[in-house]
């Protein structure tokens, strides 16, 4: 890397994993983590337009998987992907997302559309899953919720990590993201 540039995305994840591990030794979550840093960096550069007009989520999220896909190489990346084998994806969760109601509701297997996923199509591996909000969504009831499935998808099929990802899409939020992992 010439002095003033900007390390390539390849070169971030690999110093951001180094960084990393004298954190913690768990070297797939570490590598995880750097990877959708890396995904984040890309998109921030590449389709910032799409945040500053604050576009739809699935936009948003179409690019990110993009870009997920150029650092989980031999991993399928997939934006609401609904297939659990050759069935529907369902979760078990309650039938309202209003959070006061969930202790009382009647949970039921719900029909999910997680926004992006890491996987083997075809497999039972499931590397990653990812819910995405953007800043300028103030419904702190989904983010509940979709807080609720991204416990579901590890407990219940089986993926290894989860993420609740926020995005600023206005200047409501000092860092251009926010990670919280499970």
């Amino acid at each position: 890397m010439r002095a003033g540039t900007s390390p390539a995305p390849t070169e971030f994840a690999r110093v951001s994993s180094l960084s990393l591990g004298a954190l913690n030794m768990n070297y797939e979550v570490e590598t995880d983590e750097a990877k959708v840093i890396n995904a984040l960096r890309t998109l921030l550069a590449e389709d910032s337009d799409l945040l500053e007009v604050d576009a739809n989520e699935r936009a948003i999220t179409h690019r990110l998987g993009m870009y997920l896909q150029d650092n989980f190489r031999g991993w399928d990346v997939d934006c609401e992907y609904n297939r659990d084998g050759h069935k529907p994806k369902t979760l078990l969760l309650p039938d309202k997302r209003r959070s006061e109601n969930w202790d009382d509701e009647e949970w039921k297997e719900r029909s999910v559309y997680p926004d992006i996923i890491v996987h083997q199509r075809g497999t039972t591996e499931n590397r990653l899953v990812i819910e995405v909000k953007k800043s300028s969504s103030k419904n702190q009831e989904a983010i509940e919720f979709d807080e609720l499935k991204v416990k579901a998808y590890i407990t219940e099929l089986g993926y290894r990590k989860a993420l609740l990802l926020t995005i600023r899409t206005n200047n409501d939020m000092a860092e251009p993201y926010l990670m919280r992992w499970f």
